[in-house]
């Protein structure tokens, strides 16, 4: 989607992606991610995401990256918390303690600016991409993060033909496509949530299942 898209739905807070609850796959696989405490988790188009907060109470460091800066002021006002905003080249930085949030173009960040890694969470960043931008999110990621740099991501799977997204449906057999040059990849759990996502069922749907995969940055770049 186009830069314009996403802050129109921030600016009309038509932000139904949007969740109350620390992400259940998250809470259930972070140690899947084998990090020690004081390790650095990217959150790619994190918006306002409650699972920073999460991820920062378990001891680790957190830096997201949005196009919004509402979404970032919002993150931290909303949680109590006063960030110290400055300018990280094209980037604002809006920064509390170990958690950070870059506002500006994902497609436009370099290491020089993130900085060195250790792993990725990745629940709403890909299925808000439509198809013929997904390779270049995931191309882009791969040249952010060092070799053995680790990851969680999470997609949706329904009948596209159902629904507009975003967000989008990602087969597990396009995961893997997209995935498979600079990543070694595994699938390690999925839901049917159809129950538990009524709004999806009255926009249409007839099915829809949650799949989360862990990843890791091979050397093969």
């Amino acid at each position: 989607m186009e830069p314009d898209f996403w802050h129109a739905r921030w600016q009309s807070e038509t932000i139904g992606f949007h969740k109350s609850e620390i992400n259940r796959y998250l809470k259930n696989y972070v140690n899947e991610l084998a990090l020690v405490s004081g390790d650095t988790i990217f959150v790619p188009l994190c918006g306002k995401s409650l699972d920073m907060w999460w991820l920062h109470e378990q001891g680790f460091k957190v830096i997201g990256i949005e196009l919004s800066d509402i979404a970032a002021n919002s993150f931290f006002a909303e949680a109590g918390k006063k960030a110290v905003k400055t300018q990280r080249g094209n980037f604002n930085s809006w920064a509390f303690a170990d958690v950070e949030i870059l506002c500006g173009d994902y497609f436009k960040l370099d290491i020089n600016i993130l900085g060195k890694v250790d792993a990725v969470f990745d629940r709403a960043a890909l299925i808000a991409l439509p198809e013929k931008i997904r390779k270049k999110y995931v191309t882009q990621l791969g040249s952010l993060l060092p070799v053995g740099a680790r990851g969680l991501l999470v997609t949706l799977e329904y009948p596209q033909e159902e629904m507009t997204g975003p967000p989008f449906s990602v087969s597990e057999h396009e995961v893997k496509e997209l995935y498979a040059s600079e990543f070694d990849l595994e699938f390690i759990d999925g839901h049917d949530v159809i129950d538990e996502n009524s709004h999806f069922r009255d926009c249409g749907l007839t099915s829809l299942f949650e799949k989360i995969y862990r990843f890791q940055k091979n050397n093969s770049s």
